[in-house]
């Protein structure tokens, strides 16, 4: 955690934009296929969200400009570890968004969510399977519809060094069977990532 903290403090004191550069996306199109990706696993309408990691909050943006801005088709909570990352979400979109500077472990509240969702969180983790792990199941457990995560995958041809990337065989074994047999794992939207969304067995799309 205090890796991904000092990471992003470090971008944001060097970088004062607030587009997709800061979040270390290759590129805006790849933020958007991967947002894309996110939406389509499971039906986001009149859902309650939390996004966890949630950066700029730019995925509620995206949800808005998916239901031509009107913020009642969908409720979203963002929170994320990086104090300066939320304070450039709300520079961007305004003091009055719903984003929280926490992480996820010590994230109290007495709330639960349609949906969870994760995207790009343990790419920075030393031990990013037990982070996975212990992640995955809080976020079950404050979802009552399902959870959606991404990874960086052991079968990309090419890797950066410092960046864990997850074997996708390994994580529904250990991270999603102790939960859910009901899943997807969609891996052909790009070469160096994975997503996997977990239902609920009585909230099967």
């Amino acid at each position: 955690m205090n890796r991904t903290i000092d990471y992003f403090t470090n971008i944001l004191a060097l970088n004062n934009s607030l587009d997709h550069s800061i979040l270390d996306y290759g590129s805006k199109n790849s933020q958007l296929i991967k947002f894309k990706v996110i939406s389509e696993l499971m039906p986001l309408e009149t859902q309650s969200i939390l996004d966890v990691g949630c950066g700029l909050c730019d995925f509620q943006q995206y949800l808005l400009n998916s239901h031509h801005g009107r913020p009642n088709e969908f409720f979203y909570t963002g929170i994320d570890v990086t104090p300066k990352m939320v304070e450039r979400a709300k520079q961007k979109y305004g003091s009055d968004i719903n984003v929280i500077c926490s992480s996820l472990d010590r994230y109290r509240t007495n709330n639960r969510y349609d949906i969870v969702i994760a995207n790009g969180i343990f790419y920075l983790e030393d031990d990013g399977m037990q982070a996975m792990r212990a992640s995955v199941s809080k976020m079950f457990g404050l979802a009552t519809k399902g959870v959606i995560f991404n990874s960086l995958s052991l079968y990309a041809k090419h890797k950066e060094s410092n960046e864990f990337y997850a074997d996708p065989v390994r994580v529904i074994k250990e991270v999603v069977l102790p939960h859910t047999n009901q899943y997807i794992l969609r891996s052909d939207y790009h070469e160096r990532d994975f997503t996997v969304a977990m239902y609920k067995d009585d909230h099967r799309y």
